[in-house]
């Protein structure tokens, strides 16, 4: 629904040349929506983005970063454990700036 929203938007806008913006997205257990995810928001050119994965049992970093390894728009913060949606939020703020 969101994505829908953004492509409606931004259909008409020229693309921006380079990536500026840094779109933060904290996972535990994502694995199977982060790769239907990720192509969606880099399918705009302005956007980057962070994933911040809290050490997720299901192997949702293995698939961020395979992804990453062929996208340098992606990159991915790991953490040794679950420590919350906040903090996840704020490492991932800190990293991109």
């Amino acid at each position: 629904m969101i994505f829908e929203a953004i492509d409606r938007d931004h259909s008409s806008a020229q693309p921006a040349a380079v990536a500026n913006c840094t779109v933060v997205i904290p996972t535990y257990n994502e694995r199977e929506n982060i790769g239907a995810l990720l192509p969606r928001v880099l399918a705009l050119p302005r956007f980057r983005v962070l994933v911040v994965d809290d050490n997720s049992p299901d192997g949702t970093a293995a698939v961020v970063a395979g992804i990453a390894r062929d996208e340098p728009r992606v990159g991915l913060l790991s953490r040794p454990g679950k420590q919350g949606l906040g903090t996840a939020y704020l490492a991932g703020f800190r990293r991109a700036l």
